[in-house]
């Protein structure tokens, strides 16, 4: 994908673990660009990601968020976003877990 070939090198690996997780989590989902960030949508529902400096920012929205704040307890969340570091490998499950959740 191109948006992952403009970002830094050391962030290729990552980034592009979370866009296979992504398209594999849900059957029949919508791949685009929007807001200049990945963008997935399955009948009206969304997950998104961007590349940051240090970490994956993934949007999934504040109600997955609390659905899964157990599971998220040692990653930095925001309101609809949760920081994946580059320096720890990606929860690839728990990702495929809450795109699941968002999307179905």
């Amino acid at each position: 994908m191109e948006y992952i070939a403009l970002q830094p090198p050391e962030a290729h690996s990552h980034l592009t673990e979370m866009m296979t997780t992504l398209q594999s989590s849900a059957p029949s989902i919508n791949e685009r660009i929007l807001w200049s960030m990945p963008y997935y949508e399955k009948e009206g529902k969304s997950v998104s990601f961007s590349a940051c400096k240090n970490h994956i920012s993934f949007y999934a929205g504040a109600e997955a968020i609390e659905a899964f704040a157990c599971e998220l307890d040692g990653f930095v969340t925001e309101k609809n976003a949760i920081y994946f570091p580059y320096r720890k490998a990606l929860p690839t499950e728990l990702i495929a877990k809450i795109a699941k959740w968002c999307l179905d």
